[in-house]
């Protein structure tokens, strides 16, 4: 697509919307950028849009910005569909792509991408790491805090795209593509900013959108919402399992990971081989050497990265053992699905972390879950009363109420027994009370700092 003298919006002037800006830029587009945020309280660097010369319009969505009857906007992948702004772009027959939209068509190597509920920074992360053992150019990108758009303007033909997506930067494509695609798992969520859960499922399975006959679908057999993908998939499908062997891909025999493809069988890894052996990173270890396979990486460079991959924080992470108590910061688990795998893990009872943002997520099942794993309960943030609710609908009465962080470390650590597993994993997002998950975690990690003191 020729971008010269085209008069570009781009909505957002957070990481993605700064990056697409200056992309635009350097291909000759006329762009403007616009943040509903006022400039002093925009939280991202934006001098790359002023040393451009780039205009931001901050402080709001006007109207009368459409009258300069812009080709094309970018939206930025926080910015919910439905403002009513968009609902105007749209009725001016604007068309509106996202920032990976965007960045795909100026991308000259191969792109390999990944999604999913659960598990999608890990999964992608790791494939990483197996692919940077096999080739010399390998980048991650997307939904890791690298914009797509910083990196396709330089890639060539040795390039290889490593690339996490969002439902929110899924939600807006057209041509986007990608040679391997794998979808870890898909449950319920987000759905304050898709609607419902039709409108999120479509935005995931976008991903497959454009796969042609020659190209890989790597798929969970053991989640219903991504093995019903499998029947629309356009080109071959790799499936993973923990539950059953599959015809073609992965699956759990025993306590070894064995894969089949291409009419041949052999095993993979063992378990404990692995320093990230827990059940659901079996999973993401699956999903992430298919596509490794897929794209020809040899056995070697994937066993090596499966025996090393030590995984990311905020993502079960253990970060003390005190007085005979793990604790444990799973920050990252922002739904309640993440939380309902994670109660699973540890093996020895719980005093639980959770509650956060109000997004009117089903929370019945996370509190079945939570009475059959947990000790005690200690409830933060916006759903603690709800979620209290939900607990006391199953007889469970263990439960604790507090404000904040700093009050419920200390509190869980009394409430806990030596042998127990201290966890924090909250099944919402943290938005009612810090600014990411990261900060939640981290906060965790630094009260629990505090009891070894």
């Amino acid at each position: 697509m020729d971008y010269v003298g085209k008069k570009v919006l781009v909505l957002g002037a957070a990481r993605s919307g700064v990056a697409a800006a200056k992309l635009l830029h350097a291909s000759g587009a006329q762009v403007i950028v616009n943040d509903a945020a006022s400039q002093d309280k925009l939280k991202w660097d934006i001098s790359a849009l002023q040393e451009n010369n780039i205009p931001l319009i901050a402080g709001g969505h006007p109207l009368s910005l459409l009258d300069e009857k812009f080709d094309l906007l970018i939206k930025s992948p926080g910015i919910p569909p439905h403002i009513p702004f968009l609902q105007a772009v749209r009725e001016r027959g604007i068309p509106i792509i996202s920032e990976i939209e965007l960045a795909y068509h100026f991308n000259k190597g191969h792109m390999i991408t990944l999604t999913g509920s659960n598990g999608k920074t890990t999964s992608t992360t790791w494939l990483g790491d197996m692919m940077q053992r096999d080739r010399p150019k390998v980048i991650l990108a997307g939904n890791n805090d690298i914009p797509l758009s910083t990196e396709t303007l330089s890639s060539d033909e040795d390039t290889w795209l490593v690339v996490e997506l969002s439902s929110f930067q899924l939600n807006d494509i057209r041509d986007f593509h990608s040679e391997a695609a794998a979808i870890i798992n898909i449950s319920p969520a987000h759905l304050d900013w898709h609607g419902d859960f039709a409108g999120y499922y479509q935005a995931k399975s976008n991903l497959l959108l454009n796969q042609k006959a020659t190209d890989t679908a790597v798929l969970n057999a053991d989640n219903q919402y991504t093995l019903e993908l499998a029947k629309s998939a356009k080109g071959r499908v790799l499936l993973f399992s923990r539950q059953r062997e599959v015809e073609q891909g992965a699956f759990l025999r025993g306590e070894t990971i064995w894969v089949r493809m291409n009419g041949a069988e052999f095993p993979l890894i063992e378990r404990r081989e692995m320093k990230l052996g827990y059940v659901h990173n079996v999973e993401n270890a699956m999903a992430a050497s298919l596509m490794a396979l897929a794209v020809g990486v040899k056995l070697e460079h994937i066993r090596g990265a499966l025996r090393e991959f030590t995984g990311l924080a905020h993502r079960f992470q253990v970060v003390a053992k005190i007085a005979d108590r793990t604790f444990i910061n799973d920050s990252k688990a922002t739904n309640p699905g993440a939380s309902e795998v994670a109660l699973t893990l540890p093996g020895e009872p719980i005093v639980l972390i959770a509650g956060g943002m109000e997004r009117h997520i089903e929370l019945t099942a996370f509190a079945q879950q939570i009475t059959k794993y947990c000790r005690s309960v200690v409830l933060i943030g916006e759903t603690k009363e709800r979620l209290a609710a939900d607990l006391r609908s199953f007889g469970f009465t263990a439960i604790h109420i507090v404000d904040t962080m700093a009050q419920a470390v200390p509190l869980a650590y009394a409430l806990s027994e030596a042998g127990d597993t201290i966890l924090l994993s909250t099944g919402c997002a943290s938005w009612d009370m810090y600014a990411n998950y990261d900060y939640r975690g981290d906060d965790f990690i630094a009260l629990v700092q505090k009891l070894q003191e």
